[in-house]
């Protein structure tokens, strides 16, 4: 059989690149999403294996946090002080925090900002802090996308169960901004 020849049977491939754009060998490991697809000529359908799949979410707002413990929202940019509808999301598949970058716009004093990701447990209304992580925002880092990638300990929220992120400054930023949030979740489809 050639190259070019005709199968019953068609994979498909996606090429990966390095970091520094070199091209990646056959069974490799890499940290990007891997896709496998199969035809399946017999029942008419593609089988697609899908491996690190990402699901990434936005939280942007705007007000004035103070020393408030804020809940992020998960469906519009309805923030608050205390959990609302708004404020969680039930987890379809197990799904494992991986990173959030959050970017004020206005920025008046310094202050430290702790991040918290947490879930509340199906048929329960208590919270639980999953993970964590703190960082200090100087009154010059306006405009500036700040990422927090070591939440520990690693933050899973198991299928059925709801995730809800809040942000905490131990002194109060400045007056009213705009915030722009962004999380990224690994999903466990198979859960």
């Amino acid at each position: 059989m050639g190259l070019y020849d005709f199968t019953t049977k068609e994979v498909l491939n996606k090429v990966f690149r390095t970091a520094s754009g070199g091209t990646v060998s056959v069974n490799d490991g890499t940290t990007q999403e891997r896709l496998n697809a199969v035809l399946d000529t017999t029942n008419n359908r593609l089988n697609v294996s899908l491996a690190n799949t990402y699901w990434v979410f936005c939280h942007n707002f705007t007000d004035e946090i103070n020393t408030d413990d804020i809940y992020l929202p998960w469906s519009d940019s309805s923030e608050g002080t205390s959990a609302g509808t708004k404020s969680y999301f039930i987890a379809p598949f197990d799904m494992t925090f991986v990173k959030l970058q959050h970017r004020q716009e206005s920025i008046a004093n310094p202050h430290n900002l702790n991040v918290i990701i947490g879930s509340r447990v199906e048929g329960n209304t208590t919270e639980t802090t999953l993970g964590s992580q703190t960082k200090a925002i100087a009154g010059t880092d306006d405009h500036k996308a700040i990422l927090y990638d070591s939440v520990s300990p690693t933050s899973t929220v198991s299928k059925g169960n709801m995730a809800y992120i809040t942000i905490e400054a131990d002194a109060d930023p400045g007056g009213s901004t705009d915030h722009y949030i962004t999380s990224i979740w690994s999903v466990d489809l198979t859960s």
